[in-house]
């Protein structure tokens, strides 16, 4: 089940920003009210886990974000888990609400 991580609505009260967290994936979704005709658009932000050969349809079928496929990602060495590798990180943070990206 994804955790919410950081939900935040725009200033003029019009488009919401979620970004929500499992074990596998973290995702970034935003949603726009009726009169902005953005609807949703979601964006992949990082696989927490191995990246798959190929994308997973099951899990997008049972509406889980899929992780990102290998061949996708942005550079080889994101393919790996993150606790596998050295990266610099940086927090975004808002109140008491914080998101390592």
């Amino acid at each position: 089940m994804a955790t919410v991580l950081l939900e935040e609505v725009g200033p003029n009260g019009n488009i919401q920003a979620v970004v929500e967290a499992d074990e596998d994936v973290c995702f970034f979704y935003l949603f726009g009210a009726q009169e902005t005709n953005l609807g949703m658009r979601s964006v992949w932000v990082r696989n927490h886990s191995q990246a798959p050969d190929s994308l997973d349809a099951a899990r997008m079928k049972s509406g889980v974000p899929p992780k990102n496929p290998k061949a996708q990602l942005p550079t080889p060495s994101r393919a790996s888990p993150a606790g596998q590798r050295k990266t610099s990180r940086r927090l975004a943070s808002r109140g008491k609400r914080h998101c390592a990206l």
